[in-house]
């Protein structure tokens, strides 16, 4: 828009605010769109310039309300009701000043108003830069359809897992599956049903019970027992949100709340700790204090992921040695339906006898094939011993161990041998000389 006609629309009153919706105008998307106008203008604030778009008394400019509203006894006095802040501004009066240019004299009784409005105003000036709006929901002031669309619908930044679905490793559309996924808008046979399409809604994994996001992801048999391989617990119910907010206190476990709300029950908790955040939790002496067993997941069928794990292994077995806090640990070999890496079967039947541990157990979701995964892993932690692993440094640190022990311990001997002989040397000279 050309700056003279903006000024001409100025000038024939439609200033800042669309008018009312009303008449034939007043249906479809523009009546909708005018129902948010009193939001939309309690989220704003003018900012005064050289005052020629701005009403004094009707325009929000000068506190959190209008002039109208704070004053509006003074409000009935005003000769000129829908002026603009330049018209009451009287550059002639020294320096400048306020000149309410009231429609008769005030009384004693409205001194105190006028004494207040004064003082209010006192802080305004008009100035060379031009009227401007101000987006009280933006820090900078600049509007933001995504901070104007979050305040509308009341959503909280922090409730979105954002960080959890957006991650550079992830793939894209794995990403945006997860993002639908956690809006509940994928497709269904329950949304698609409610779309018009006729057939029955039965889950096609477990053919039980009937199809929609939370089943399909997270309570249909089949899916449950992924995981249980994949995720958090061995036997994943469901847990209520309340139940969850009880036991987890800032992220941290409350054992005993934890007994209380699952009673008597087993119950294996993992934690999944990403690749790069082993070396975050290394860097603790104790970060392997509370852990009961390790567990090194890797595809079968991918080299890179077999040589990680193994590179795992070893990092997570030295700390263990050198902290004293050495845990037991399996190594999982996932996707065993698909043709295994060829180097993967005789490297880790190598690895597993080096270090001392069972080799790695097959599994398999896509056959069902879990080869009692969870009883494994239960067996190890109850007898962690039959699972440590011993890297060749802390072998060979052992081995010293064990030889200056023999040392100590044979130069102990020695010198109980060299004491009991030289007592009994004493007891024979004490006899001669007695009976000499």
């Amino acid at each position: 828009m050309e700056k003279g006609d903006r000024g001409e629309i100025w000038s024939r009153g439609c200033g800042w605010r669309t008018k009312d919706v009303c008449g034939p105008y007043g249906v479809g998307m523009w009546k909708e769109i005018m129902k948010e106008a009193d939001w939309c203008w309690e989220s704003m604030d003018l900012k005064v310039g050289k005052g020629n778009r701005v009403l004094f008394w009707m325009d929000k400019w000068c506190g959190n309300e209008a002039l109208s509203q704070t004053f509006p006894q003074l409000f009935t006095l005003a000769g000129h009701k829908n002026a603009k802040v330049c018209e009451v501004w009287d550059s002639s009066l020294g320096q400048g000043g306020w000149n309410l240019s009231l429609a008769r004299d005030f009384n004693d009784w409205e001194i105190d108003q006028i004494g207040e409005m004064l003082n209010l105003l006192k802080d305004f000036r008009i100035s060379q830069e031009e009227d401007s709006v101000r987006w009280k929901r933006e820090g900078n002031g600049v509007f933001g359809a995504k901070g104007a669309y979050k305040s509308l619908s009341g959503y909280s930044i922090g409730a979105f897992p954002n960080r959890r679905i957006w991650m550079d490793k992830v793939p894209t559309k794995v990403s945006f599956f997860a993002w639908e996924a956690a809006w509940g808008k994928i497709f269904t046979l329950d949304k698609l049903q409610r779309r018009g399409w006729q057939f029955p809604n039965r889950c096609y994994l477990c053919g039980c019970e009937e199809e929609n996001a939370n089943h399909i992801l997270l309570h249909c048999t089949v899916v449950k027992t992924i995981w249980e391989i994949t995720l958090v617990i061995s036997e994943f119910n469901g847990c209520s949100q309340s139940r969850n907010r009880i036991v987890f206190r800032g992220g941290s476990l409350d054992i005993q709340k934890f007994k209380n709300s699952f009673g008597s029950k087993k119950t294996l908790v993992l934690r999944e700790i990403a690749e790069d955040g082993v070396r975050k939790l290394l860097s603790k002496r104790d970060s392997l204090a509370a852990c009961d067993i390790a567990l090194f997941v890797y595809d079968s069928s991918d080299e890179s992921s077999w040589k990680r794990a193994t590179e795992l292994l070893v990092e997570v077995a030295s700390h263990g040695e050198n902290t004293s806090y050495e845990v037991p640990c399996l190594i999982v070999a996932a996707k065993d339906d698909l043709d295994p890496y060829p180097m993967a079967i005789h490297d880790s039947t190598r690895l597993t006898q080096d270090m001392g541990i069972e080799p790695p157990i097959p599994i398999s979701a896509k056959l069902g094939d879990f080869n009692t995964i969870f009883r494994r892993i239960i067996a190890a932690a109850e007898h962690p011993h039959l699972s440590i692993p011993e890297t060749e440094a802390g072998r060979s640190r052992k081995q010293y161990s064990r030889l200056i022990n023999r040392s100590l311990m044979v130069v102990s001997v020695g010198a109980a041998v060299a004491i009991v002989g030289l007592a009994a040397y004493r007891v024979y000279a004490a006899r001669k000389s007695t009976s000499s």
